[in-house]
C-alpha cells in the first residue's frame, strides 16, 4: 500500500476515526476558511449529507472534494513531509488551489532541525565534591534580642 493513502492522522472533524495526508489537510483547509470567512467553527462531520443544515452540506463537501484532490496532487510533487511543514507554518492559507500557494512550495525550504551534539561534550565532574551540610548563619529571633 503507498505511503500517502495510509490512514495515520486523527480526522480534526470525526473523532476516533484515522484519515490519510490528503484528508487531513483538506479538513484543516476548511476549518481555517469557515474560521476566515464567517468566523464560525465547522460542526462534526460537516460534509455528510445527513446533517441538520443542508446548506452547510451543499457549500462544504465540494469545496472538501477539491481540497482533497489537491493535497493529492500536492503530495504526490512535493512530498508528504513537504507539504505539512508548508501549511503548518503558514497558518494564513485555507485553500490549496490558487497558483500562488505552488509559487511558495516551490520556493519553501523544510527548516533543519539542529541538535545538539550531546556524545560530542564530555561531561566534566568535580573529583572531589565539598557539599556544605553547615549552614553558617542562625536566624536571629526574639530570644537572642534579649541577652
Amino acid at each position: 500500500m503507498n505511503k500517502k493513502y495510509e490512514s495515520k492522522y486523527q480526522s480534526r472533524h470525526n473523532p476516533g476515526k484515522q484519515v490519510t495526508l490528503g484528508q487531513w489537510i483538506a479538513e484543516l483547509m476548511c476549518e481555517r476558511k469557515a474560521q476566515a470567512d464567517e468566523n464560525k467553527e465547522l460542526p462534526r462531520r460537516f460534509w455528510i449529507e445527513k446533517h441538520k443544515d443542508k446548506e452547510s452540506y451543499k457549500k462544504w463537501q465540494p469545496y472538501l472534494k477539491r481540497q482533497i484532490y489537491t493535497a493529492y496532487k500536492l503530495i504526490d510533487e512535493y512530498g508528504d513531509e513537504k507539504l505539512l511543514q508548508f501549511i503548518r507554518a503558514n497558518k494564513s492559507i485555507y485553500s490549496l488551489t490558487p497558483k500562488w500557494v505552488k509559487d511558495k512550495l516551490d520556493k519553501y525550504q523544510i527548516p533543519k532541525v539542529v541538535k545538539p551534539d550531546a556524545d560530542d561534550t564530555p561531561v566534566k565532574y568535580i573529583e572531589n565534591p565539598k557539599w556544605n551540610t553547615d549552614r553558617g548563619y542562625k536566624k536571629k529571633s526574639l530570644y537572642d534580642k534579649l541577652d
